[in-house]
């Protein structure tokens, strides 16, 4: 695989090259200064993951990612768009599915989780419907579609969503906050610290008197369905029946 690194500033490109090699040493990087080098290596090479600083002098940077995003050719390309500042990141640029948001005060981890999740292909296609951008983490944001979220755990401040693809941290999100944003009548809380899209659920099972679990098609996880919220949720699924474990 092909990572193509345009950056104006020396150390954080280094940096950027630096975490790919180190944690993909069989992917090829390009480590590119200006937009001429970088219009110059997509014409030999095909690449699968743009890093694009968007704040390069005379919005050479913005326009060079508006060209890639528009592009049919990288239509299934990773592209992240790099910038010390969001008011950069323009609303066009906000729209397309394939592309994340990283601050130029990242840290490594951020990296390795953008490039394992294209690699697990679970942001390289081209989809519409519902969507939210939330922040990941301090220096990042990201996108899911609505359809994707098997359920949500609340843990630690913090939100996990379990896509079909695997596991996103919705980095200061309560449970309820969370909800009022997707709202989106499948996707049912159904725990103080749980919520699930009734799409997912292959059976509830009764564990004991107040004590049940939903299983799901898409993944093995099991999670609890309180007590309070086991008629909600039964309303919501008309065909589903509880099952004894």
């Amino acid at each position: 695989m092909n990572i193509l690194v345009l950056e104006g500033k020396k150390l954080i490109r280094e940096k950027l090259v630096k975490t790919i090699e180190k944690n993909f040493w069989d992917y090829r990087v390009y480590s590119i200064k200006n937009v001429r080098e970088a219009r110059e290596i997509i014409k030999k090479k095909s690449i699968s993951v743009f890093f694009l600083d968007i704040d390069l002098q005379d919005r050479l940077g913005i326009e060079f990612a508006k060209d890639i995003i528009r592009d049919e050719k990288y239509a299934l390309a990773k592209v992240i768009l790099v910038t010390e500042d969001e008011k950069y990141i323009l609303d066009d640029l906000r729209a397309r599915y394939n592309h994340d948001f990283l601050n130029k005060n990242f840290e490594e981890d951020e990296i390795i989780n953008i490039i394992n999740l294209f690699k697990n292909g679970s942001l390289n296609s081209i989809k519409e419907g519902r969507s939210i951008i939330f922040n990941v983490s301090n220096t990042m944001k990201t996108k899911i579609f609505l359809e994707d979220i098997i359920f949500i755990e609340y843990i630690d401040r913090n939100c996990i969503i379990r896509t079909k693809n695997g596991k996103v941290l919705a980095k200061g999100f309560g449970l309820q906050k969370l909800l009022e944003i997707i709202d989106d009548e499948n996707i049912i809380r159904c725990h103080k610290a749980f919520a699930l899209n009734k799409n997912y659920i292959e059976d509830i099972k009764k564990i004991d008197k107040k004590s049940f679990e939903a299983n799901f098609f898409s993944c093995d996880d099991i999670i609890p369905i309180g007590y309070k919220y086991k008629d909600l949720v039964l309303e919501k699924i008309d065909d589903l029946k509880i099952a004894n474990a």
